[in-house]
């Protein structure tokens, strides 16, 4: 025996373990075997050396040492050793003639006692018949021997201690075991059959597990490692393995389309023989089948391994995958749903080996893998609320779910659209129905026989079925949830696969959303929030879930834009009277909706319909919210053919507040008053209500003839501006009011048209008065407002604006103001609009004398106060030559005498002012020559001769030294530059005697 150290193989120097002779086999404990650095300190190590005559017994430490020698009657065949004891198989001395037989024994080595125990084969002594191998193992950990016996038809496994005692029960193979092997807690036994049989040890009274060799292996031993080996897990590689699939195949597809010729099958070229030859050469030797290399790389750890001839299989623990499998197959589901919990726990906790770093498979992969896997069970099984969490953790495309609910999918997957799937679930998944067929079969199962009649005709039925399509949707909706909260963290398949995951979940999600689900909770508050963030919700899909929450609906279509679908819903909800608790009033909504239509045929449309539902929201909308594009002549006819009032008052907001100027809407809109003047002024109280404001207006002026001021001290008034005042607010002042504005401001009427119609309104006499004034009918008008309407004050601004302005600006806002009146303002206003003259107003002279004859002709007692108060204010009297000859004879005195005063002052102070501003301009031009002439004198004269180098015709001009001529002056130096004239006259003086005759004098005294 040599000893070599690892991993390079040298040999050790025998001064530190020698080498030995005669040494058959080694023994060592597997529990010393299996030490492992900071689990506890090392100690010696115990080897024991089989040699023909007996045991040798070493310790390793430091240094190799011998302990003792014990000599056996016969070499061990097969032994096994845990702390001082050993167990081994060999011929024992026998005192009979019979040969002896092979016989498992308990060595104590503390003492060197040797105990048989049990005959390894105990069959007949059969010359023809092969002697039974012994087999010996150790239980890790139990301080217990494993050894078999033969009985001639099966072999028992006896458990003893270390004083060869039985223990725990036996375990029975029908075939001899040809070698055994401990791991894990099970016993791993290769029989002659050709199968290994697995018991627990917990229970070994029945095999856990049978397991035949694959054929010709003719596997001869069992292999342990106590380290175990990374090997590749095929198994697990295969099904994590990612393929296409389509999402609406076999049950899914309700109707099928012809399908053409199958396609014909590749077969695996690289696992085909080659062709045989013409016979004269041999055939080829078979190939080993090649595995497909795009099986993800995944190993596991193998501590038993089975030795063949050829080859060496390793023999690992049931994979994850397979153990969910077979739990599934068996149904056994609440077992699965324990198995995956305890498999991620103890994943979190690290109790599982950590994968090798050339694994291409991370274990939360597989822990994805089995969730799907159970999920899409529990699923099948309509265990909804259960599998949910589970498609959760799966994180599995949600559109292999989504496609499972043919009521929510809609057109949102398509027929031949695919995705990615694992190859272990792509015959699980094509195989599952519809949730509908899911909850169907699962009630005929599970209650059939107490549902009678039938579980398609049970009440009961109904409300079961109704309860799992609730628990299948919030299923699903929790699943979509998290799910798009994921993704929306940046988690998922991007690109133009994950736009249509992205459009599948927001659809689907916003279906949900819509259906009443078992919590009874109303979710349109979280489909509100959906529709109005960033999604891709395919609308035309989600609108038949809204059919009946239109109002939701109509949020939708507002989100995206939709105006005119909003308009047709809310219509609609109106119409058919179909309230929603989310909004109490449809019409309002209509209408604020109404306020943003940019297009004005459905504007008009829309409006014109909201107008025979409710007429004044109607016209906030119109004055307020019109498109742009509106015009207002093709509106109208409309809105007169549907209510009267509102095309009345939208009439009005077009000419009054946007100032149109548009001659017909103008005519059109005072057409519209004279004809409600014409109709409220036959009305016998209104009628009464006018005369009265006329006799009360007449005794308020007849109070005043004597003074400009009424009782309360103020001045007298006009009678536009005393029906402002003192009428009450009824419609006929409104009107009144509107259409004094209106005649007055607006220039876009056909005012003899308006003429002839206010002649046969006799109530209507001031307004009449300015169409007069703009027909130029100074006569007619004058008479009608002087003597008619007994007005004096608007009788005198007529006469001397000419009848061009009666009710100027200022005097309408005040009148307005004053009317207590809402609304005017714009009506008051229409006076400026095209006011193209500015500056004064310039006195009518010829309308002024027309007034004061009219008043003088009438002679009345009011009429000629009248003629007096407009004599004694116009601000330029008229000649006196003018008014005499006119003026009755029988006038009193104190009526005619402030005119003739006025007049002769106004004339004199006319005179004298003239007079003296002439004497004062030629009072400053004498000052201004006198000065001038104080310059002169003060100026140096020079003379020279005549230049004789000029010419004749340059005799006038006057060089540079300044050159004298007699005809045309003189000229002084250069620097003075002036010229003085010989004709310069006299000063003459004026003076003002004391008969205010003007004489000369002097200037300066002036």
């Amino acid at each position: 025996m040599h000893t070599l150290s690892l991993p390079d193989l040298a040999q050790i120097p025998s001064s530190v373990i020698p080498p030995m002779r005669g040494v058959m086999s080694v023994i060592l404990n597997d529990d010393e075997l299996d030490w492992r650095p900071g689990s506890e300190e090392r100690t010696d190590m115990t080897v024991v050396t089989v040699r023909r005559h007996g045991l040798g017994i070493y310790k390793l430490g430091h240094k190799f040492q011998a302990i003792k020698e014990i000599p056996l009657p016969s070499i061990p065949t097969h032994h096994a050793i845990f702390q001082t004891y050993l167990c081994c198989a060999l011929y024992p001395p026998s005192d009979d003639d019979d040969p002896p037989e092979l016989t498992n024994c308990v060595i104590d080595l503390s003492d060197a006692s040797l105990t048989p125990v049990a005959p390894v084969d105990r069959s007949s002594n059969d010359a023809e018949q092969e002697k039974k191998n012994a087999n010996i193992v150790v239980i890790p950990g139990e301080d217990e021997f494993l050894v078999t016996s033969y009985s001639g038809f099966s072999t028992l496994g006896l458990f003893l201690n270390g004083q060869g005692d039985p223990v725990r029960g036996t375990i029975e193979w029908e075939s001899h075991p040809l070698s055994i092997a401990v791991e894990s807690g099970w016993i791993i036994a290769l029989l002659t059959n050709q199968t290994i049989s697995i018991h627990a040890l917990d229970d070994p009274t029945t095999p856990t597990q049978v397991i035949p060799i694959p054929q010709p292996a003719n596997a001869i031993n069992l292999n342990y490692s106590p380290y175990g080996v990374r090997v590749q897990d095929l198994l697990t590689g295969e099904r994590l393995k990612t393929v296409k699939s389509r999402f609406l195949a076999g049950r899914l597809v309700s109707n099928k389309e012809e399908a053409g010729d199958p396609p014909e099958e590749e077969g695996d070229v690289d696992n085909e023989d080659p062709p045989s030859g013409s016979g004269l050469t041999p055939p080829s030797s078979p190939q080993r089948p090649k595995r497909p290399s795009d099986i993800p790389f995944l190993t596991t750890t193998s501590e038993t391994f089975v030795v063949t001839p050829s080859c060496i299989y390793s023999l690992t623990l049931t994979p994850p995958v397979l153990a969910m499998e077979r739990l599934c197959d068996e149904h056994k589901l609440a077992d699965a749903i324990a198995f995956l919990d305890e498999y991620r726990r103890q994943n979190r906790k690290g109790i599982l080996a950590p994968p090798s770093p050339i694994d291409q498979i991370s274990t939360s992969l597989l822990v994805r893998y089995l969730s799907s896997f159970l999920a899409s069970h529990l699923t099948q099984d309509a265990s909804f609320e259960k599998a949910g969490a589970l498609w959760v953790k799966g994180k599995v495309d949600p559109r292999w779910i989504v496609r499972l609910f043919e009521g929510l999918r809609g057109k949102v997957i398509g027929l031949e659209e695919e995705g990615e799937v694992w190859q272990g679930l792509k015959e699980a998944w094509s195989g599952l129905a519809s949730t509908d067929e899911m909850i169907r079969v699962s009630i005929k199962k599970n209650y059939s026989p107490h549902l009678p009649p039938s579980t398609s005709a049970s009440p009961a039925s109904a409300d079961l079925r109704r309860a799992l399509e609730g628990d299948a949707n919030v299923m699903l909706l929790e699943v979509l949830r998290k799910t798009r909260a994921s993704r929306r963290k940046g988690g998922g398949i991007r690109g133009v696969d994950g736009r249509k995951i992205d459009v599948v979940i927001d659809t689907v999600l916003a279906k949900l959303l819509t259906l009443p689900l078992p919590s009874g909770s109303d979710h349109i508050d979280e489909l509100l929030v959906l529709l109005s963030s960033p999604n891709d919700v395919v609308l035309s899909e989600l609108e038949p879930f809204l059919e009946e929450r239109k109002y939701i609906l109509a949020k939708v279509m507002r989100q995206e834009g939709k105006s005119g679908k909003v308009l047709d819903i809310l219509q609609e909800m109106v119409e058919q009277n179909h309230g929603d608790p989310l909004c109490s009033d449809p019409l309002e909504e209509f209408a604020s909706t109404l306020e943003g239509i940019e297009c004005a045929e459905e504007w008009e449309k829309s409006v014109i319909w909201l107008m025979t539902r409710r007429p004044e929201r109607a016209l906030g909308v119109l004055i307020n919210h019109p498109p742009p594009s509106l015009s207002p002549t093709d509106i109208l006819p409309r809105l007169a053919a549907v209510d009267a009032q509102v095309h009345r008052t939208y009439l009005e907001h077009i000419v009054v507040t946007k100032r149109s100027p548009s001659r017909p809407l103008h005519q059109q809109l005072l057409d519209l008053m004279l004809d409600e003047a014409s109709t409220l002024v036959q009305d016998d109280g209104i009628k009464y209500h006018l005369s009265d404001l006329d006799d009360e207006y007449r005794k308020e002026g007849l109070l005043q003839a004597q003074s400009k001021r009424r009782k309360d001290g103020k001045e007298r008034e006009t009678f536009i501006h005393f029906l402002a005042r003192l009428a009450p607010d009824t419609p006929i002042k409104r009107l009144r009011l509107k259409l004094a504005f209106l005649l007055q401001g607006s220039p876009f009427y056909d005012v003899k048209r308006t003429e002839d119609r206010l002649k046969g309104i006799a109530e209507l006499g001031w307004e009449r008065a300015i169409v007069l004034g703009k027909l130029r009918q100074h006569d007619t008008a004058l008479r009608l407002l002087a003597l008619t309407l007994a007005d004096p004050l608007t009788a005198q601004t007529y006469a001397t604006t000419s009848g061009i302005e009666i009710l100027s600006p200022r005097q309408a806002k005040e009148i307005a103001s004053i009317s207590n009146i809402g609304g005017l303002e714009h009506w008051a206003t229409l006076g400026e609009v095209g006011r193209k003259r500015k500056g004064k107003v310039e006195v009518g002279d010829g309308e002024v004398r027309k007034l004061l004859d009219i008043y003088m002709a009438d002679g009345t007692p009011p009429s000629l106060q009248s003629a007096s108060l407009l004599l004694a204010t116009l601000p330029t009297l008229p000649p006196l030559d003018t008014i005499l000859p006119s003026m009755p004879s029988d006038w009193p005195l104190d009526l005619v005498s402030p005119f003739f005063v006025r007049s002769l002052k106004k004339g004199e102070e006319r005179r004298w002012e003239a007079l003296v501003r002439k004497n004062i301009a030629r009072g400053e031009y004498e000052g201004v020559e006198e000065r001038w002439l104080e310059e002169v004198r003060k100026m140096k004269p020079v003379i020279q001769g005549r230049s004789l180098d000029r010419g004749r015709e340059e005799k006038s001009e006057i060089d540079e030294k300044g050159e004298y001529d007699e005809k045309e002056g003189y000229v002084v130096d250069e620097p003075q530059g002036r010229v003085l004239d010989e004709k310069l006259q006299l000063p003459f003086e004026t003076v003002v005697d004391e008969t205010n005759n003007l004489r000369e004098t002097n200037y300066r005294q002036l």
